[in-house]
């Protein structure tokens, strides 16, 4: 599967996958307070035509099989992680074309975007899989796809282009991403409100445990 030709749109769906097999403790650490992190926490899979993308991924043909995760495994998550809701929110509103880009966090050329990353910290020196995207008045495109590191002195990365592209309509592709962000957003205030809650109920006691040594 290469994608769609502009005359037949691909439709964009997102759905709860459960992360690789990783020993990330990022989101462990915040499982005493947070109790939904206590176990593995899934991502939003992107969907294009109801395939999942990193199945498409890993059936491509690349120079290293294993390369990052490539091969018989894929080893990253997509952006909509729901151990980083916050976060996560944040990319799907970037990938809708709702926020500019974070030129800090992503030092990516212009018009590119990540859109899998590493599932311990979401840093782009562990590989991740970026993609051009391009909004029109009535269609966004992924175009591009490449498998990047900040550790390669290649800016280009794994060439993945042999996927996509893609072309969705505008307006349909804009929803379904800020729709899934909404949603992060209320379970990134849940997980507030837990993190609160914990510290009201053990924050003194923990003080007092730092203070007796006990």
């Amino acid at each position: 599967m290469t994608g769609s030709s502009p005359a037949a749109l691909s439709v964009l769906t997102l759905r709860e996958t459960a992360r690789p097999p990783t020993t990330g403790t990022g989101y462990r650490r915040r499982g005493e307070r947070v109790p939904r992190l206590r176990q593995p926490p899934p991502h939003l899979d992107l969907l294009v035509d109801g395939v999942p993308l990193q199945r498409l991924l890993v059936e491509l043909p690349v120079p290293e099989p294993g390369t990052y995760g490539f091969g018989d495994t894929f080893d990253l998550v997509s952006v909509a992680d729901l151990a980083h809701p916050g976060y996560a929110a944040g990319d799907l509103r970037r990938l809708a074309g709702e926020l500019p880009p974070d030129d800090e966090l992503w030092p990516l050329e212009p018009g590119r975007l990540p859109l899998y990353v590493c599932p311990i910290d979401g840093d782009l020196a562990c590989g991740a899989v970026t993609v051009a995207v391009h909004h029109d008045a009535t269609t966004t495109t992924w175009s591009g796809f490449r498998l990047q590191n900040g550790y390669s002195d290649d800016e280009l990365g794994l060439d993945l282009s042999a996927l996509g592209p893609f072309v969705f309509a505008r307006d349909a592709h804009r929803d379904v991403l800020l729709r899934a962000a909404d949603d992060l957003d209320a379970l990134e205030a849940e997980d507030r409100a837990a993190e609160e809650a914990h510290r009201r109920e053990h924050g003194p006691r923990g003080r007092w445990r730092r203070l007796t040594g006990r």
